[in-house]
This record gives C-alpha cells, sequence and structure tokens, in this order.
C-alpha cells in the first residue's frame, strides 16, 4: 500500500482541510477512473491511499502534468451584468444573484415534482467563498489564486513537494520546509521564472481556529499583535480542501450582523470522490436559522447522504457508519462589527450506534433519519416554534452523536407537547405530527438495546396507549363529539414525579384508577342510551404491576420518561386517527 502522510498537529479541522486538499490535488492530477483515491484516519496522520503505481511513477507523472486552475479568483464587483463564473473567476454578487433566484423558485414550487425544471443554482463552492468578505479570507484566497493562474507551472512544484515530502511520516515540519526550498530553487534555475510563493505566510483563522492572526489596530504602547506564520503549501492545501469536505454557512443574529460556521467531515476511511459528492449533494439541503438548526441539519444529512451512498452500493458494506466517517469538526465565529472571532469550537461525532447486517438494515436507518430530518423541517417553518425548540434540538443533536437515551426522551417529550399545543390552539398550519409507536421502538432498540425489554412490554404499551386515548388522542376529535375529558396536565405530573418512584407510581395508579372510572361512566351512559359500542379499553392491574416490575428493573427515571415519550405517539396505521376503542368496557 502506497501512502501520502498528512501529520495531524493541532487536532482541528485544520489537519482535515489539509489532507482533503492534498487528495483533491491529487485526484485532479492522477484522474483515474478504473482506481480511486482513498483517505483514511489514524492516530496521528490522515493516510491517503495512492493507486498502484503512481508513486514508483511520480516523475513522469509531474513532468507529464496538465495544468489547470486549483483555486479561481473571486471578484466582488459592483457590475456583473453579462459577466459568468468559470474555472478561473467567480463573480461573487452574480452568484449570490443567482442563489436567491433558486431559492425562491424552489419555495414555489415546493413539493411539484412534475415542474423539474427551474433557474441554475449558485457556483458549488459559493457557500464556502460567501463566508470569505466576513471572515477577511478574499485577499489572501486571490493572491494564491493569482498566483497559480499567472505560471500553472507552478503546479509542478506542489506535486514534487508532495511525492518527496509527505510519503514518509518520519520526515519532520523542518525538512519539509526544506524540501520545498529546494525544489523552488531548482524550478527557477530550470525556468528562470521566479516563484512568488514565500516558504511562509500569515495562518488565517478561518482555516487555522487554534492559531489566528490578531485583527486589532497597533495599541498606544506600539504593541502590534502579529500573524502566526505558517508553512505557505499548508495554506493552499487548506484552501483547496474546505471546497471538498465542508459547509459552510451564515447565521443570522441582528438585522445586519451575520455570524458563520464551518463544518467539516473527518474521514475514517471513505473515497476522497464520495466526500466531494456527500457536501455537494447537502450543501442545498441544509439550512441556518439558528446556531442549533444548523449543526443538526448538517449532522443529519451527512449521516442521510452516506446511507443513500450504501443503498445505491456506491460504497462497500462495513459494520457500522463511521467507519467511513468519524464526524464533524465544527468552528462557530462571532461577529464583532469590524471582524469574526472564533467563539465555539466542537466536535459531533457520527453515531457509532448505526450498524448494519446487510442493505436492509441501510433501508432502515435511511428511513428512521428521514422521518426525524421530516419532523424538524415543520420545527424550521416556524420562528417561535424553533426558538421554543431550540435546547430540545441540541439535546437531539447529542442523541444521534452519541446515541444517549436521556437526550432523546428529552426531544421527544417537548416535541410532543407542541404537537398537542399546536391542535389546542387550532394552529393547523404547522402540521405537526407525533412520533409513531414504531418509530420509537426502532430507535430505541436500535441504539439503546437494553431497553428494548421495556419497549415491548404488553404492560407498559397498554398503559402509553391508554395516556394517548386520554391526551393527544382526544385533541383530534370535535369537543362536540368527545365523550371523555382531557388530561391536559397528565404529561407535567408524569414528567414531575419520574425520578422519584413512589410518587411516580402513585400517580400512574391514580391515572389508572380515573381513567377507567370514565370508561365505565361512559360505558353506562352508552347503555343507557341503547347504544352498546365500543369504549376505551381498561388500564388492568396486569398492566400496572408489569410497569412496576419494570420500575424495579430499571429505575422510575427510565421507565417514566420512555412512558410519556410513548404516551404521546400515535398508532403504527396510516392516515387512521387513533381512538383507542377497540374492546367494549367490561364491568367487574
Amino acid at each position: 500500500m502506497k501512502l501520502i502522510w498528512v501529520e495531524k498537529i493541532t487536532n482541528s479541522y485544520s489537519d482535515c482541510l489539509k489532507a482533503f486538499g492534498i487528495a483533491s490535488i491529487l485526484k485532479s492530477v492522477i484522474n483515474n477512473q478504473r482506481e480511486q483515491i482513498f483517505i483514511s484516519d489514524s492516530t496521528s496522520h490522515y493516510l491517503i491511499e495512492l493507486p498502484h503505481g503512481v508513486l514508483e511513477d511520480w516523475e513522469k507523472i509531474v513532468e507529464e502534468l496538465e495544468p489547470f486552475f486549483p483555486l479561481p479568483v473571486l471578484k466582488n464587483d459592483e457590475e456583473v451584468d453579462g459577466k459568468t463564473s468559470d474555472a478561473s473567476t467567480i463573480y461573487l454578487k452574480k452568484e449570490k444573484e443567482r442563489r436567491e433566484v433558486f431559492q425562491i423558485f424552489q419555495k414555489d414550487n415546493q413539493g411539484n415534482k412534475q415542474n423539474s425544471e427551474g433557474p441554475p443554482p449558485e457556483h458549488d463552492h459559493y457557500h464556502i467563498y460567501s463566508l470569505y468578505q466576513g471572515m477577511k479570507v478574499i485577499t489572501a484566497h486571490n493572491k494564491m489564486a493569482e498566483t497559480f493562474q499567472r505560471d500553472p507551472e507552478l503546479l509542478k512544484v506542489v506535486l514534487e513537494w508532495i511525492f518527496r515530502a509527505c510519503t514518509s511520516p518520519l520526515i519532520d515540519s523542518e525538512e519539509r520546509v526544506k524540501v520545498y526550498k529546494e525544489i523552488v530553487k531548482k524550478y527557477e534555475h530550470g525556468t528562470g521564472k521566479k516563484v512568488p510563493l514565500t516558504s511562509t505566510v500569515n495562518a488565517l483563522s478561518f482555516f487555522n481556529p487554534m492559531q489566528a492572526k490578531g485583527v486589532n489596530n497597533q495599541s498606544s504602547a506600539g504593541i502590534s499583535p502579529s500573524g502566526v506564520k505558517s508553512f505557505v503549501l499548508d495554506e493552499f492545501f487548506k484552501m483547496v480542501g474546505v471546497l471538498h469536505s465542508s459547509i459552510g454557512r451564515l447565521v443570522k443574529v441582528g438585522t445586519r450582523s451575520y455570524d458563520c460556521m464551518l463544518q467539516t467531515i473527518e474521514p475514517q476511511e471513505i473515497q476522497v470522490t464520495n466526500v466531494s459528492a456527500i457536501v455537494k449533494n447537502i450543501k442545498t439541503k441544509i439550512k441556518a436559522p439558528s446556531r442549533t438548526y444548523l449543526e443538526f441539519s448538517t449532522l443529519s444529512y451527512t449521516i442521510s447522504e452516506i446511507l443513500r451512498f450504501l443503498l445505491n452500493k456506491q460504497l462497500d458494506l462495513k459494520p457500522s457508519l463511521i467507519e467511513y466517517a468519524r464526524g464533524l469538526y465544527c468552528t462557530y465565529f462571532k461577529d464583532l462589527g469590524n471582524a469574526k472571532a472564533v467563539m465555539n469550537l466542537s466536535y459531533y461525532h457520527l453515531p457509532s450506534w448505526v450498524k448494519f447486517g446487510n442493505h436492509d438494515d441501510v433501508g432502515e436507518y435511511n428511513v428512521l433519519f428521514d422521518d426525524l430530518i421530516s419532523k424538524c423541517e415543520k420545527i424550521r417553518r416556524d420562528e417561535n416554534l424553533l426558538q421554543d425548540l431550540d435546547q430540545p434540538l441540541n439535546q437531539l443533536v447529542t442523541f444521534i452523536s452519541s446515541g444517549r437515551l436521556e437526550s432523546l426522551l428529552f426531544f421527544v417529550q417537548e416535541y410532543h407537547f407542541k404537537v398537542f399545543a399546536s391542535i389546542y390552539e387550532k394552529k393547523y398550519w404547522l402540521k405537526l405530527e407525533p412520533f409513531s409507536v414504531k418509530q420509537l421502538q426502532e430507535v430505541i432498540m436500535k441504539s439503546n438495546q437494553p431497553f428494548s425489554k421495556i419497549v415491548k412490554d404488553d404492560g407498559f404499551i397498554n398503559l402509553s396507549r391508554a395516556i394517548f386515548s386520554a391526551t393527544l388522542g382526544l385533541q383530534y376529535q370535535d369537543k362536540s363529539i368527545r365523550k371523555y375529558p382531557v388530561h391536559y396536565d397528565l404529561q407535567h405530573r408524569l414528567k414531575q414525579n419520574a425520578p422519584y418512584a413512589e410518587k411516580f407510581i402513585a400517580t400512574l395508579t391514580d391515572f389508572a384508577s380515573t381513567f377507567n372510572n370514565e370508561n365505565a361512566r361512559v360505558f353506562e351512559s352508552n347503555r343507557a342510551r341503547g347504544n352498546t359500542g365500543p369504549t376505551r379499553k381498561n388500564i388492568t392491574d396486569k398492566d400496572l404491576a408489569s410497569v412496576i416490575q419494570l420500575i424495579d428493573e430499571y429505575g422510575s427515571n427510565v421507565v417514566g420518561n420512555l412512558l410519556v415519550a410513548f404516551g404521546y405517539a400515535k398508532k403504527d396505521k396510516t392516515n387512521e386517527v387513533e381512538t383507542d376503542n377497540t374492546e367494549s368496557y367490561i364491568e367487574d
């Protein structure tokens, strides 16, 4: 196996960008369709696996290189009429107009599958370039792009450096700079052209959040914050790599104020072209009405896209999702007026609980994440709802990343409360729908296998159905035909007492007694009118005993919160409102 070694120096997305930049340059140069370039992770390095014979023939590859433009020049001209972006130049204002037109078209034709034709979307990398102005990257980017456009043969210097300085983990940073200087000297002597790229440049905070250049003016004491220096090719590779491995978004925080976030996919073992395709496919789907929603959106769509690659058999099936990609590096830059500064560095693991035995498992996970995305998309469309559910959404992100059951239940409970409230307040335009019992069972059995016994227990299921029929199920009925009272405070009481076993059991038994008395009253009323139709199914002593046994085994907090989550979930019947009127009430 022939490898290119990219050392992890900062343990941030900076190293990841550099690795993807080198891999992307190699892919463009080699362009071998039969053998793909893989990028993988090791403890101290990112490894780029080259096709057979490349390292043996590297001198020939460098000599026969057909020059290309690795980076376009970015223009922010006011007058853009008649100008079209191409490989050498991107007109940012023109691309912004194209994006706005395309977004309007998408919004107007949402759900209309017949009308597939429309205006072209913006440039593939505009989501990254749109961040450059606020992050003060354009000048440095254009300087690098213009250098390679004026002398495309400089790519031979870059390529030779990769093959000479990155094929062993034993070559240190000083030696790599020395190799670069030797190659430059040889190039200048052979061509008679001056290489304008000095060995060190200032490190930009956008690409190096751990070592940013100061942005303050010189102080009265004469002390000026100087820029941290970085190897010039490292910065070049980061500028290339960010285009093929990252998703960037502006987050509106004021009338004319925007923070920004950059999220980078960290590989475990995956083809470079697949990562580029994932970024390309999800960049138009990801929305950023808030920081939390952006984190959820990027994480969930990244997972969903990998699953679709597996379903289409574009990737070989491995035992788990994290064997393709490990997670997402996230950096949040806060708008400070004249500049943006690093506010938060975070990392979201892709779920280790997503495991595969065959392609049927992949399909089940795909449905699961599609449903999560669909529900959260409805949250996004209402500003007040999005604000109210910001913390639950954050907990959902935590669950996806870690599999933490408490985080999932917190989100499901708060979401179901909003479903309940939207029906009560007649906000039907929100189109919120509860999770189904089957959906919750599947996600819990896949992510938290030890708790499968609880969610499959007959007594647990019967009690959760009784809770639904006394709360959310009644909300779907018109008040004029409603026979039973709605238990509006039941969710609150169950959640409040869940940490305390005795109080929780007392709340359950009190509810069961009230619920069965209501059934008896309706049964007697129906019989007096000669109506022998079905009523709700009673909660039996066996049901209560079964749940109490689960509480003894797993604790009231786990069982209680699961019961609240399932108690507001719907039955698994398409286009059918649940009433639980499956059995006649029978007097003891």
